[in-house]
């Protein structure tokens, strides 16, 4: 995982907890031009993705991520988007900058984000959309299998 060379990482039903978080985080680190990470079908929790998503954030290659099948509720896609949503700020402000202040829209590389299977509910929906609204480059969203109900899908079909 401390390669640095790595473009995809896939770790996949390996049993992660949320305590293997930090060494995710590192590989993320190390790993500049990783494009994909693959964490399905573990156990990171809310823990885990709560590690996890300053080292996403910071990571500027990363066009797929997918955290389906972990045990993630609201607390924890709350801190992601969270984390997703300064990041996406803070690279435009620096983008804007840099391009004699003309917009930095959409200078994020997320593009496919798998939260399937979890056990997301009505306020991680509204967080993800909240993100959403504010001009991620976030091209698939997969939420099936979460407990996002009505007042979920109405946020996230309004950022449309």
């Amino acid at each position: 995982l401390l390669r640095r060379s790595l473009h995809k990482i896939d770790l996949s039903q390996r049993s992660l907890q949320p305590s293997d978080a930090k060494l995710v985080k590192m590989a993320l680190a190390q790993n500049a031009n990783l494009t994909v990470l693959k964490l399905g079908y573990n156990n990171l929790g809310d823990a885990g993705v709560t590690t996890l998503a300053s080292g996403i954030v910071a990571h500027k290659s990363l066009n797929l991520l997918d955290l389906g099948f972990n045990n993630i509720g609201d607390q924890g896609i709350m801190a992601l988007a969270h984390s997703l949503q300064e990041a996406s700020e803070e690279r435009r402000n620096i983008f804007s900058i840099l391009n004699n202040n003309k917009s930095g829209a959409h200078v994020s590389t997320l593009h496919t984000l798998y939260l399937a299977g979890n056990l997301i509910g009505s306020d991680g929906a509204i967080a993800i959309a909240d993100f959403l609204r504010r001009g991620s480059r976030l091209r698939k969203l997969f939420m099936t299998g979460n407990r996002i109900g009505g007042e979920g899908v109405k946020a996230i079909s309004s950022t449309q």
